[in-house]
């Protein structure tokens, strides 16, 4: 998917467009299937976990096209709470029944993702790699903004 936006944003060769649709389409494929296979087996509160991920996937997509997906600290944060969505998926697969529980393991799982990202920023910065640790502080590109708040983590 990645590649199939950039060659819509010009960061690509057009003719890497028709083999980017192809395994796009591939790729689909075998996300329909599976989904299909996950509502017959009656997993469809997983559905649910589609509202979030996509929506970060379109994000990530909309920034890749625009040229600002790398080092940004806040698709990071929030793509790990994404990533974290297979906490509760997992449990409920497994036969869990507890809404609350699910939702707690994610919580749980995406803080503990942002807690090691942000303490990684944070050694960059007392560490004295202000690029590194400026340029990725937050999704919108204003390192100057985002310096109080790894200041007090």
């Amino acid at each position: 998917m990645t590649v199939f936006a950039k060659t819509f944003s010009n960061r690509r060769a057009k003719e890497d467009r028709l083999p980017a649709l192809f395994w796009v389409s591939v790729y689909a494929l075998v996300v329909l299937v599976a989904f299909a296979f996950l509502l017959l087996a009656d997993f469809g509160q997983l559905t649910w976990l589609l509202l979030p991920g996509s929506s970060v996937f379109i994000w990530h997509l909309y920034l890749v096209s625009r040229r600002a997906e790398r080092g940004q600290r806040g698709i990071e944060i929030v793509g790990a709470g994404v990533l974290a969505l297979a906490a509760p998926a997992s449990y409920w697969v497994a036969g869990g029944t507890s809404v609350a529980l699910a939702w707690a393991l994610w919580g749980i799982s995406w803080l503990q993702s942002a807690a090691l990202q942000s303490s990684w920023y944070t050694n960059a910065f007392l560490n004295g790699d202000l690029k590194l640790a400026g340029l990725s502080l937050n999704a919108f590109g204003d390192p100057p903004a985002a310096l109080p708040t790894i200041v007090s983590i």
